[in-house]
């Protein structure tokens, strides 16, 4: 099992309302974010803007509104 799919496998206990991405991809972003120094959520949100990701070889769902920003190439 890599990383991702452990995280994958962390159940999501919010509400179906209130999900808006999935819960293994912000867990990953979090991580990711955190073991290089971004700390805090303005600091997370320039870690997406700074850091973007090859959808196609991580798979991806670009439907997800953040990982379609991660995988923006603006």
């Amino acid at each position: 099992m890599n990383l991702i799919e452990a995280i994958k496998a962390v159940p999501d206990y919010r509400h179906a309302r209130g999900i808006r991405h999935e819960l293994w991809l912000i867990l990953t972003i979090v991580l990711l974010g955190s073991c290089t120094g971004y700390w805090g959520y303005k600091p997370l949100a320039s870690f997406t803007k700074n850091h973007r990701f090859d959808c196609h070889k991580s798979g991806v769902d670009r439907s997800d509104s953040i990982a379609s920003n991660l995988c923006s190439d603006n």
